[in-house]
């Protein structure tokens, strides 16, 4: 969930935070762990969030090039794309080979 779900008078769900959710669900779908997976407690998972970090570049199979599409969606609100301008650049028929 994007960490500006978690206060009061941002946590309406918009394309902004559409777009987070979409950079974490592309991550655990290729590694198959949840974005933290080092992380254990559900509230250090929140206050991890909330601080601002983005989850670590995972290890292994994990293409530079996916790495670099999905990293820009954990980005401060104004600086996240949007859903058309990822689509746009990741137009269909790039590779985002892995590996796996």
């Amino acid at each position: 969930m994007a960490p500006e779900m978690f206060y009061p008078t941002l946590s309406r769900p918009s394309m902004a935070t559409d777009v987070y959710a979409f950079g974490s669900t592309v991550l655990e779908i290729m590694t198959g762990m949840a974005p933290y997976p080092d992380i254990k407690n559900e509230a250090a998972v929140l206050s991890h969030v909330m601080s601002g970090c983005h989850p670590s570049r995972p290890s292994g199979n994990f293409s530079d090039e996916l790495w670099r599409a999905i990293k820009p969606c954990w980005a401060v609100i104004s600086d996240r794309p949007t859903i058309s301008s990822f689509r746009r650049w990741h137009a269909p028929g790039h590779c985002w080979s892995t590996g796996l």
